[in-house]
């Protein structure tokens, strides 16, 4: 078949040689060969480089009906058309549901309140740290301890102490030895004010202290100047 196909072409040629048209005839079969060949070419390098894309054809979707020749990122179900299944495109609905943080337990560091239970009970105890912990939750407080000055009444039995948050909060406590009864209400007071009760306070003990040791010395020199007296009228007697 080759054989006969190239017999055929040079018979062509030697005719359209005769004919004075033999560079003609050339150009004629060599220009469509070049043609192709070069098409060829770029076909090749369009695919290879990613420049050729097939364009997948897409689907219409109108008042329920589908239409085109395939459906691309979508499912068709009975009745309709269901949601996009394309997960570029699909939102993530886990993802857009709002966290919610669970509420965490309030706590407050009470470890500056130990000196209470020398000299209040158990249970007045729990009662006066449930009562401060309501107090400072309120102003998200971290710890409270219990400042040094306190007072006390011989005749009613209550004792007051002072209790300070780390915020600068006073808190005032009042514990009646006798009933067993215990109140926590906030303070007017601030630091400095209860340190300036315990200074007037420690001032006024120093005061008494200081008023009694002058009576005793005073008794103690009047002993003394009797006993004097008393020996020198033996003297004289004898």
């Amino acid at each position: 078949m080759v054989r006969i196909m190239l017999k055929k072409i040079r018979c062509f040629y030697w005719k359209q040689r005769d004919q004075g048209k033999g560079r003609r005839c050339i150009a004629g079969v060599v220009l469509p060969a070049v043609c192709l060949i070069a098409l060829a070419l770029w076909m090749a390098f369009r695919v290879r480089y990613g420049v050729y894309k097939e364009e997948i054809p897409t689907v219409s979707v109108s008042g329920g009906a589908v239409t085109g020749g395939s459906v691309s990122g979508t499912a068709v179900s009975e009745g309709g058309v269901s949601e996009q299944v394309n997960p570029e495109i699909t939102p993530d609905l886990e993802s857009q549901i709002p966290e919610t943080e669970e509420p965490r337990d309030y706590e407050l560091n009470t470890d500056g309140l130990k000196v209470f239970l020398g000299f209040m009970t158990d249970a007045s105890y729990e009662t006066m740290v449930s009562a401060l912990k309501i107090e400072c939750e309120k102003e998200q407080s971290a710890s409270v301890a219990k400042m040094e000055y306190q007072r006390t009444s011989v005749k009613s039995s209550n004792v007051t102490s002072f209790v300070l948050s780390n915020v600068g909060s006073v808190y005032q406590v009042d514990y009646n030895l006798k009933s067993d009864s215990v109140t926590v209400t906030k303070s007017s007071y601030s630091e400095s004010d209860v340190l300036s009760l315990k200074k007037a306070e420690d001032k006024k003990e120093q005061d008494k202290l200081k008023k009694k040791r002058e009576k005793v010395k005073k008794k103690q020199t009047a002993k003394k100047k009797k006993s004097k007296a008393k020996k020198k009228t033996h003297k004289d007697v004898g």
